[in-house]
């Protein structure tokens, strides 16, 4: 996944992941598939279970896209602290 100009800051149990360039973005805005949002979120939520073991319930919020004309993609992944009503792995928000 090249993923150029990526930037990743940590506060406390949140992380931020910011994109200026993403391939994924350029192939799903091509295609006209999907919105790259709901793709990068699960993608990202994905990737957290994996490291962190399936029964990890984190919340995944995409909150900036390059596809709505933001400067940037941004994605906000922290850790649920309470579960879930939307199964047991936790949520995504698209914002």
């Amino acid at each position: 996944m090249k993923i150029e100009g990526r930037k990743i800051n940590v506060e406390g149990d949140t992380i931020f992941v910011q994109a200026s360039d993403c391939e994924i973005q350029k192939a799903v805005a091509k295609a006209g598939i999907a919105d790259c949002g709901i793709v990068t979120a699960h993608t990202y939520q994905g990737l957290m279970r994996g490291l962190l073991g399936k029964e990890m319930g984190v919340f995944v919020r995409h909150t900036k896209n390059l596809n709505q004309s933001d400067d940037y993609c941004e994605v906000v992944i922290s850790r649920q602290t309470h579960p879930s009503t939307k199964g047991r792995f936790g949520k995504i928000y698209l914002i």
